[in-house]
Order: C-alpha cells, then sequence, then structure tokens
C-alpha cells in the first residue's frame, strides 16, 4: 500500500515545490509533463524489482495509472494529466519556496 500511496503522491507534488508552480502550470508545460512521467515510471520500475504490485486506493484505482504508465506513450499521458489536473490544480494554493 505504501508504494501505491507513492505514486498517488509522486504525481504533482515534487516538481510543483521545486519550481513553485501549482499542479495545474506543471501540467501545462510538456517539458514537466515528460519529468512528471519519467518520475511515476521509475517508481514502477523500483516496484518490478521488489516484486510490489499496485493497490487500489480509496476514490485511486492505482493499478490502472500503473498500466496506462506502462502502455500509453508520454504525450497522450500529458493530454490525460492536463485534464485531470487543470481543475484540481486551480484549487491547490501556490507553493512557497522556503528560499
Amino acid at each position: 500500500m505504501r508504494w501505491s500511496k507513492l505514486l498517488l503522491n509522486i504525481i504533482g507534488n515534487a516538481t510543483s515545490a521545486i519550481l513553485n508552480m501549482n499542479t495545474a502550470r506543471v501540467f501545462n508545460d510538456r517539458r514537466l509533463v515528460w519529468l512528471e512521467v519519467a518520475q511515476l515510471r521509475e517508481a514502477i520500475a523500483v516496484m518490478d524489482k521488489l516484486q510490489v504490485q499496485p493497490v487500489s486506493l480509496p476514490g485511486y484505482p492505482v493499478p490502472l495509472l500503473v498500466l496506462a504508465l506502462r502502455l500509453v506513450p508520454t504525450p497522450l499521458l500529458g493530454l490525460v494529466m492536463r485534464r485531470l489536473w487543470s481543475k484540481a490544480g486551480q484549487k491547490n494554493c501556490r507553493h512557497s519556496s522556503s528560499s
């Protein structure tokens, strides 16, 4: 379950915080979408090495996310992520930098 939660936490969090951007802005930049997808795919590769299976969490079909990340090309994933996160990103407050 921890790895499934990690996958969900990767989406938009680190990149948004480091760049001081909201999630919607991150997913509107094709380069950053590529970075998000690469982070998720790297976590999945570690899960595969550890033989950890993704599990669904309440309201989040994580195994379906993993399947999509394995099969769907990055540009198409970018379109989906932008649509899913554009509204959610508008609700998130901007991350403030600590420096």
